[in-house]
Order: structure tokens, then sequence, then C-alpha cells
């Protein structure tokens, strides 16, 4: 099994905090995540 690397982590993280807070939507989490992936595809 392939060891993440702590961004990919880190992402992983997010999207989770994003999944959880679905009822109680916050767009600071949802624009973290997105930056987190939109920095991983860029490297």
């Amino acid at each position: 099994m392939t060891q993440l690397t702590v961004k990919e982590q880190e992402l992983i993280d997010a999207i989770r905090n994003v999944q959880k807070s679905k009822h109680n939507p916050s767009k600071e989490l949802r624009r973290y995540a997105k930056e987190l992936f939109d920095r991983l595809l860029n490297e």
C-alpha cells in the first residue's frame, strides 16, 4: 500500500471536515479543501 504524503493527508482531512459540516455548510472549509486540491494538481 502506498503511503500518503502530508499534503495528501491534509486534503483528505479537509474533505472529511467539509462532509461533516454538510448540515451546517462552511464556505471557508470548502474553499480550503479546494485550495489544497488545486495546489496538489499544480505540483
